[in-house]
């Protein structure tokens, strides 16, 4: 057991003579106590009695105190006799205090060499053997005087380094053991089965913790205000203590402790640290316990010479800290903790000192249900966390005790971020709540730019393996990035989870702009929001970096400029991701970006403007639509996908893409300028609305075409309404309609401006003109249908330009409108119904027309006029629907034939015609409206197969160059007039009609040639055979003219 050797000066002793010369080396305190254990002699019985004797001098002269001889003391241990020293007088009865007395000079006994060789015997022959005493409170729910000696069992109390003090309680009210002294213990054990907790010592006096391995161990059934709490100094040493107790926060050192050894927390066990410690160096050991600091003070965990270490399943608390309090403390984490290796529950903690990760390091933010109102808390972390480059991840957290209290408070703690960290792994930010109808999150803010480590990725919300098989967060948890006015670059930005409250925000007057340089290969994902529902909490910018590729999911609020310099951006999950108030910004290849694309899965909608520079790209998903209001938009970039471009503000649209996107695109106000190589989706379908304009050409700057399918609306088309676009009508830009085989309407105006428009109508659908247009440029239709329906659709008429029609196309008029166009045209309009063609009534064309050979000109069932004239080498007059087509005003000029086909009536009301042959079947009419309507030299040809054809004289007289017909059809000659008229067949050539002369008909034969009717005449006027020879050949009969009222030859 433990004795004490007590001397009042500084003495060069050297150890004590312990037996039969055994020397025992020893240490003095720093009350100039030297402790000394005397250790049991065990087998040694032979000795009979054991005496105490020091060795050495003293070093101060007369009047020192010590031991001038030797002491006989007790000893324990089995079969060793022994007598206790009565103390001096004075001093309470203890066996722990031997006899003090005078001394001077050399200490008495024997030589101190021989002393020394018995005690090297001796110490060979017995070697020691370590005991500690045990000394236990005598009451289980009482307190007192720790140093009277009937409070404890045995008899005196415990004050030495192997001494242990013993406490098994039962506490109905908090109870308190007080100091007269300092006190040295080597453990402390207590047990408790209530509720209320145990004070030891008392302000002012010392409890040091001495011996080998010191411990304290508290096992009270409660913690915190149920444990126990040392009111007086606690003094390490150099040796340290360790806390065992089960209990997470079970001693509380209230009264500060000092020295230099290292105390440790062990596993489930706690020691809270509720006083200033100025004078403690040493460090802390967190080894699977709790570690709380509890009181304002900076040098609450000592000076900065000793650090923190927090290991596997450990952690510390800062808690009821007051409202603020700076910590320069190092930390250094060897463990990670599911509710956060460091955690904060204090009004607001700084932590200056360095962090270091030797693991993925937990940071938590926290707070305690109850019924008091609680405050914000505010944890400050100054430190550069740092891993020295092994790649550690780091956790925060936004921890909540309970599901009751100070919720609403909780929500808002905020873990700030004040240093440039440099640890290389992911952070990670969630809560471990979660509340659907007020979700909860953890909270971080930056202090400083670039916070977090430039090379970290940012993932919120959810519950994480954190290694070792700790886990982090729950998976409806949810985390916030305040970036608080600063700016901040990340390598990524994910979420996980289910959590809906996932946020990274601006929160400051000052925007603040976040950076994703996510790497090559690489796709985040991040279904949170970006800005946030308080105080400038939008006022927040993205810029996106790195050639990876970033998809937002959420409906984003932050109304800075979002820039787009490298890799993707994708927006997906629902209408308007990006604010409609923001800017979407793309840099160039001379700003630093290019080869960037932003694709839009959702509906998007931008009241700013946007810039997407050439070499960049912008995808529309199928079914999207991208919007631009009020704003600007500068695209160089091409536009490509399957969804919508609609400019829908009054703002300028200067667009130098090369466009592929087929949802079309929407001019609904203000001017969309295609300036240089820019092109519009060549299958895309483009409306033009009512006050808005499309600029083919912005800069006047050379000849253009641009190709689109359907164009609608009823804005403007025009050419250079840049200002600075020169006048030059010798520069065109060519419309190309209908490329994708749509059909559409446009019943605006095009123009001219300050450069010459043409118009190409192609693909196989049908595209409408119906307003009054004044381009000068000519106008093609290639292919498929082109209907005018306004007399000045197909702009001004004048020398250069024009209309042509291609072989398989058609030009329809409709609307009973009047075209004054030069028009060219070939081949039958795609369906045989003319590639001119008149639908409704009332159309005609004073344009001249240009037929190429088997051109057909066509109407429906009513009457399309022609009085520009037709040229060129042939043409016929179709319809299908028993129209009426009139020429009149202008001769028809040919150099092929001309013919009358398809149910349509041809009627000639304009002499001086020249064609060379005639056909008419098919059912086609043809019908005078003049005498000698016809070349006088054509030869007419009725009927084709079994189709019919008629020739109606209408009551004029004809000159043709002879009759004849093809087929077997109805072929007919008749007078539909109400007066008679006359045929004159002058033929140089042999023909043979087999078809039948009816009506009020006079028919002269002249020229030299045979003319030869075979079929059943009933023509009843006169015959005169002037020339040639007019030959009867009906089979039953040679008198098939018998209706002729008079037949004369010569």
């Amino acid at each position: 057991m433990g004795r004490l050797l007590i001397l009042s000066q500084e003495a060069s002793l050297f150890g004590l003579e312990i037996g039969l010369g055994f020397v025992a080396p020893f240490s003095l305190g720093r009350d100039r106590t030297m402790y000394q254990t005397i250790w049991s002699l065990g087998g040694c019985r032979s000795f009979g009695r054991v005496y105490l004797r020091a060795l050495g001098r003293l070093a101060a002269g007369s009047g020192s105190e010590g031991l001038s001889e030797a002491e006989p003391v007790g000893l324990s241990g089995p079969g060793v006799p022994g007598t206790p020293i009565a103390p001096p007088s004075g001093r309470p009865k203890s066996p722990q205090y031997p006899a003090r007395r005078k001394a001077s000079g050399l200490l008495g006994g024997p030589c101190p060499l021989a002393l020394l060789l018995a005690a090297l015997l001796t110490a060979s022959l017995c070697p020691p053997a370590w005991s500690q005493t045990t000394y236990t409170w005598n009451y289980s729910d009482q307190g007192g005087d720790w140093s009277n000696s009937s409070n404890w069992t045995p008899t005196g109390y415990p004050n030495a380094s192997d001494h242990i003090a013993k406490f098994t309680l039962g506490l109905s009210a908090h109870r308190s053991i007080t100091f007269s002294e300092n006190i040295t213990l080597n453990q402390m054990l207590s047990t408790n089965t209530g509720s209320y907790r145990l004070e030891i010592g008392s302000a002012g006096y010392t409890l040091t913790f001495a011996g080998s391995d010191p411990k304290i161990n508290v096992g009270h059934a409660s913690g915190g205000d149920a444990g126990v709490w040392i009111n007086a100094l606690v003094d390490v040493g150099t040796v340290g203590v360790t806390s065992i107790g089960p209990v997470w926060n079970s001693v509380r050192f209230a009264g500060g402790v000092q020295g230099s050894g290292t105390i440790t927390v062990g596993p489930s066990s706690g020691i809270e640290l509720a006083s200033d410690s100025p004078n403690f160096s040493g460090n802390f050991v967190v080894d699977g316990g709790l570690l709380q600091a509890r009181r304002t003070y900076a040098t609450v965990l000592g000076d900065t010479t000793g650090k923190t270490i927090i290991k596997q399943g450990g952690w510390f608390w800062f808690r009821d800290m007051g409202t603020s309090v700076t910590i320069p403390e190092p930390f250094e984490i060897q463990g990670v903790h599911s509710r956060g290796s460091i955690q904060c529950y204090a009004g607001s903690v700084t932590m200056n000192g360095p962090v270091t990760l030797q693991a993925n390091g937990s940071f938590s933010v926290r707070d305690w249900a109850s019924a008091e109102p609680g405050n914000t808390r505010t944890f400050t972390i100054n430190s550069i966390i740092n891993d020295n480059g092994t790649g550690k991840n780091v956790y925060f957290l936004g921890d909540y005790q309970d599901s009751f209290g100070r919720y609403s408070n909780a929500r808002k703690n905020v873990i700030v971020l004040g240093a440039q960290n440099s640890y290389g792994g992911n952070t990670y930010i969630t809560s471990n709540w979660h509340d659907a109808s007020n979700p909860f999150t953890g909270n971080v803010r930056l202090g400083t730019d670039n916070a977090l480590p430039t090379t970290t990725k940012v993932i919120l919300g959810g519950r994480h393996d954190a290694g070792g098989g700790v886990y982090i967060g729950v998976d409806q948890g949810n985390g916030k990035l305040i970036l608080g006015g600063y700016n901040q670059e990340l390598a990524g930005l994910e979420t996980a989870g289910t959590g809906t409250a996932n946020r990274v925000v601006g929160g400051s007057s000052t925007q603040s702009t976040l950076t994703l340089n996510i790497p090559a290969a690489t796709t985040n994902t991040f279904a949170g929001v970006l800005g946030g529902p308080d105080a400038n909490e939008n006022n927040l910018a993205l810029y996106k970096k790195g050639e990876g590729t970033l998809i937002l999911t959420g409906q984003n609020t932050y109304t800075g400029r979002t820039t787009v310099a490298a890799g993707t951006l994708i927006l997906q999950g629902g209408e308007n991701r990006l604010d409609p108030n923001s800017q979407l910004y793309m840099l160039s290849s001379t700003e630093g970006g290019g080869n960037a694309t932003v694709e839009f899965r959702s509906n998007q909608t931008f009241n700013p403007w946007i810039r997407v520079p050439s070499t960049n790209t912008v995808k529309l998903g199928d079914g999207v639509t991208l919007t631009v209001n009020s704003g600007d938009f500068w695209g160089g970039s091409s536009v490509q996908g399957t969804g919508k471009l609609v400019k829908a503000g009054t703002g300028l649209w200067t667009f130098g893409s090369i466009a592929s996107h087929t949802g079309g695109t929407e001019i609904q106000a203000g001017t969309f300028a295609i300036y240089t190589t820019g092109q519009m989706p060549s299958t895309g379908d483009v409306l033009v609305a009512t006050g808005a304009t499309w600029d083919l050409n912005y800069y006047n700057d050379g000849s253009k075409t641009r190709t689109i399918d359907e164009l609608s609306g009823a804005g403007t088309i025009t050419i250079g309404t840049a200002g600075s676009a020169p006048v030059d009508p010798t520069r065109i830009a060519t419309l190309v309609v209908g490329n994708g085989n749509g059909s559409s309407t446009f019943s605006g105006l095009i123009e001219d401006g300050k450069g010459k428009i043409a118009l190409t109508k192609t693909g196989t659908g049908t595209f409408t003109l119906s307003g009054a247009n004044t381009y000068t440029g000519t106008t093609t239709v290639s292919q498929g249908v082109l209907v005018i329906t306004n007399g000045q659709a197909l702009g001004a008429s004048g020398a250069g330009q024009g209309t042509t029609v291609a072989d398989g196309a058609r030009l329809e008029l409709s609307g009973g409108i009047t075209v004054n166009e030069p028009i060219t045209i070939a081949g039958h309009g795609g369906n045989w119904s003319g590639a001119l063609r008149s639908t409704g009534s009332g159309n005609t064309w004073a344009g001249p027309i240009t037929a190429g050979s088997g051109a057909r000109i066509g109407t429906d069932n009513n009457t399309f006029t022609i009085t520009g004239g037709i040229t060129g080498s042939g043409v016929y007059l179709c319809g299908w629907s028993n129209g009426t087509i009139r020429i009149k005003d202008t001769p028809i000029t040919l150099t092929g034939a001309f013919g009358v086909v398809d149910n349509t009536t041809g009627l000639i009301e304009v002499t001086g015609n020249s064609w060379t042959s005639t056909a008419i079947s098919y059912g086609g009419i043809l019908k005078l409206g003049v005498s000698d309507a016809l070349p006088s030299s054509t030869v007419v040809t009725l009927g084709s197969g079994t189709t019919d054809g008629t020739f109606d004289l209408n009551g004029y007289s004809q000159t043709i160059g002879g009759l004849q017909d093809a087929g077997s059809g109805n072929r007919r000659v008749i007078n539909s007039g109400a007066g008679a008229s006359t045929l004159t067949i002058n033929n140089t050539a042999n023909y043979t009609f087999a078809g039948v002369i009816q009506n009020h008909i006079n028919l002269i034969k002249q020229g030299t040639g045979v003319q030869t009717l075979s079929g059943n005449n009933t023509y009843t006027g006169t015959t005169d055979v002037l020339g040639g020879t007019l030959a009867l050949a009906k089979s039953d009969s040679n008198n098939n003219i018998s209706g002729s009222s008079a037949i004369r030859v010569g």
